[in-house]
């Protein structure tokens, strides 16, 4: 839901619609749409999956500069942040007249309080975004710098195919999406062998005897909806036979349908226009005709129309700007679309009724060169159509999940209803009971003036049931208050052990200094006298003996020894 709010389709439909003025509220979401682009640029860099988009060490790549600019922007809101608002309830300035100043209530005490800067972002949302955008921008600088890579795509940083990986089990499991260990290990190896007997698009798998015994097409039964997409194709190769050309687009406006109350949007449906362009000329005659191809592009030579806006508004250079054949085209088909959608519920022929409207009202104009301009139409009819119906089953589809999510819930709630039935049954039969005796006994003493006793015992009985129903009030207004002072009075002795705590933990600190100090004053003489006696040892071991030799002339051994 994040990347869908900023994102460029939210960016682009707000600036267009400031641009012509159609809701006063826009008129100054000038900061809002910095915001959007700023969070949109980030939702990007963040999440590159291909080699231009790629993260890179260089300071100079446009993902790093976004990057770094948002980790500035950012320590700057957190700055503001931290900042009090300056005409807030505790703020002594006096508000400059013609000053605007937000306020709200709280939900808890309904008291009004000022919507400032300290509101704008908290911690814990700083601190989750810093750390990720810093980790990401030192991450690309080790890899680049110290192990050799020349970019990183992030995409790879986040858990997306995790999910997507869960996902398909869950989707695989048909009505249970809850799957168990023992589902999921069968799944798994199931899916795993379906990667085999169908590879994916774009393989490098030669076909070997195995595997075209795996996959051999007419060993299959043919499948339904191939038959449905020839007979499509077909149904659209005779209606651009037997539909009217016109001979240039101004012609077309007296051919025109009207259809449908609904107004076409001609920004969207130009920007529709150009991709359908965009994809076509991919395709044959367009592929290898080169007037066919010029006839799907408007020329750059020619200035912007107003229905364009909206893509010069969305492109960063690769959009196209549909020529006014594709775009007549196309306005000829969308009227039929919307007629058949908006008249019958979706089904399995709904594009057979689509193409039943187009063949009674469509006049397509000449596109292309003289050789190739109806197989041309039809390749754009055929692609449109396509499109379109993808979108109009995925819309179909949400709302068939959101129906089914509110039956769930209501089965829900009618088996609470059954389970809690007899008891409220019980409790309004007595009730009705109650109310039919009183109405009873008060019609009775209407028609009858002796029964004066009877309704007086009545009203004494009920006069009884007040008073105890009040009695229980006090007692458990009693029984509360009751609480409340034994509630207080814990917590005044919470506060006195945690007190007493303190001053326990602090003498505790004292006795272990005393006890350090009186170990210090124990071990100096002790420190002492091994100093002394080791002093002593050394010279004894020095002078311990002397010899002194006394030759005499003839050399001889010693006459003595003096120690």
């Amino acid at each position: 839901m994040a990347f869908e709010f900023f994102g460029e389709n939210v960016l682009a439909s707000m600036k267009l619609l400031k641009e012509k003025n159609i809701y006063p509220e826009l008129t100054d979401c000038g900061p809002t749409l910095r915001f959007i682009q700023r969070m949109s640029n980030l939702i990007k860099a963040m999440n590159s999956k291909d080699i231009r988009n790629s993260l890179r060490a260089d300071p100079n790549c446009p993902q790093n500069k976004i990057l770094t600019d948002f980790l500035v922007y950012l320590e700057s809101m957190h700055e503001i942040s931290k900042t009090k608002h300056p005409y807030g309830p505790k703020s002594k300035k006096v508000v400059p007249q013609g000053t605007v100043v937000k306020q709200r209530k709280t939900k808890t005490s309904g008291q009004r309080i000022f919507v400032g800067a300290e509101d704008e972002i908290t911690s814990d949302a700083f601190l989750g975004l810093y750390v990720t955008i810093r980790a990401t921008l030192e991450l690309v600088k080790y890899l680049c710098n110290e192990i050799g890579f020349q970019f990183l795509m992030t995409r790879r940083l986040n858990q997306d195919a995790l999910e997507h990986f869960f996902g398909d089990i869950r989707t695989a499991c048909g009505s249970g999406s809850h799957p168990d260990p023992l589902i999921f290990i069968q799944l798994y190896r199931l899916l795993s062998l379906y990667s085999l007997v169908k590879p994916p698009r774009g393989s490098n798998v030669s076909g070997g005897e195995i595997f075209e015994a795996l996959v051999q097409l007419q060993d299959l039964e043919r499948d339904k909806s191939q038959d449905n997409k020839e007979k499509v194709i077909k149904l659209i190769d005779s209606i651009v036979e037997e539909s009217c050309i016109a001979d240039s687009p101004e012609s077309l406006g007296q051919f025109t349908p009207e259809m449908t109350s609904e107004k076409i949007n001609e920004e969207a449906l130009s920007l529709m226009a150009g991709y359908v362009s965009f994809k076509v000329k991919k395709m044959k005659p367009a592929k290898t005709c080169a007037t066919c191809a010029e006839s799907l592009v408007c020329p750059n030579s020619e200035s912007p129309k107003e229905r364009e806006r909206l893509i010069e508004i969305k492109t960063h250079g690769g959009l196209l700007r549909p020529s006014d054949l594709v775009y007549g085209i196309i306005l000829q088909v969308e009227p039929g679309i919307i007629h058949t959608t908006s008249q019958e519920s979706i089904h399995t022929n709904t594009i057979f009724s689509i193409l039943e409207n187009i063949r009674d009202h469509a006049v397509f104009p000449a596109t292309g060169c003289d050789e190739h301009h109806k197989s041309l139409i039809s390749a754009i009819v055929t692609f449109y159509l396509t499109v379109r119906m993808h979108f109009i089953c995925r819309d179909v589809n949400k709302e068939t999940a959101l129906r089914k999510k509110r039956n769930k819930n209501m089965a829900k709630m009618a088996r609470l209803q059954t389970t809690l039935a007899p008891t409220v049954a019980n409790n309004t039969a007595t009730s009705i009971a109650l109310f039919n005796n009183i109405s009873s006994s008060l019609k009775f003493a209407e028609g009858n003036s002796e029964a004066d006793d009877s309704v007086q015992q009545l009203q004494e009985a009920m006069m009884e049931n007040e008073i105890a129903v009040a009695h229980r009030m006090n007692a458990l207004e009693a029984r509360l208050e009751a609480r409340d002072r034994q509630y207080s009075e814990l917590q005044q002795r919470h506060d006195e052990l945690l007190h007493r705590y303190d001053e326990l933990q602090q003498r505790h600190e004292q006795q272990q200094q005393c006890l350090e100090q009186q170990s210090q004053i124990c071990t100096e003489p002790v420190a002492r006298q091994q100093n002394a006696s080791t002093e002593r040892r050394d010279v004894g071991v020095q002078t311990k003996y002397v010899h002194c030799s006394v030759f005499n002339s003839e050399g001889s051994a010693p006459d003595c020894i003096i120690s």
